[in-house]
């Protein structure tokens, strides 16, 4: 599918609803899990430790029963610190920023699914189907059930999985052949 003005203008309506949902968390302080992960653990502090965190669990927390293995995360968390400087703004601008990412594969994922599906095409025209694709993203953008996840620091993995997870669905399902 080519990416028209209509899309481009559907997809930066997207990017502007993720932004007015979120903007207010962009200051918000570190909380509940974030203490053990970020502010208290000095393997965070920039980027010279992130080798390690492909090998050392221990890294992850500095509370033993919480320790974990997610390097990516981890990287994530120690070049907003060292970008910030301890402070959470760059954390936020992560979260919020994954979020985006989702919202716009999920439209990108609807919309294709539903201008191909024989099914949809008795329902909708191809024209609809990127609206229906544009309207289910939207909801997604905003819905209540995606705030922990956007605004809690520690929550971060939860988007950062779920990019990874719609980009490698997206790309599957815009391969012609498997259509």
């Amino acid at each position: 599918m080519a990416i028209n003005t209509n899309t481009l203008i559907k997809t930066a309506i997207l990017c502007c609803l993720v932004g007015l949902a979120y903007a207010n968390s962009l200051h918000g302080p570190f909380e509940f899990d974030d203490w053990h992960v970020i502010p208290e653990n000095p393997s965070v502090r920039g980027p010279s430790d992130i080798p390690r965190f492909f090998t050392d669990v221990s890294a992850f927390s500095i509370l033993p029963g919480n320790r974990d293995y997610r390097p990516l995360f981890l990287t994530s968390m120690a070049l907003s610190w060292w970008v910030g400087n301890g402070s959470t703004w760059p954390f936020h601008v992560v979260s919020i920023t994954l979020h985006m990412g989702c919202v716009l594969l999920v439209f990108f994922v609807l919309r294709r699914l539903l201008a191909t599906s024989k099914a949809s095409a008795e329902v909708f025209s191809k024209e609809e189907a990127g609206w229906a694709g544009f309207l289910g993203a939207a909801l997604f953008a905003v819905h209540p059930l995606a705030t922990e996840a956007v605004t809690c620091i520690s929550s971060q993995s939860i988007p950062l999985a779920a990019f990874f997870y719609l980009l490698a669905f997206t790309m599957f399902i815009l391969n012609e052949r498997l259509v």
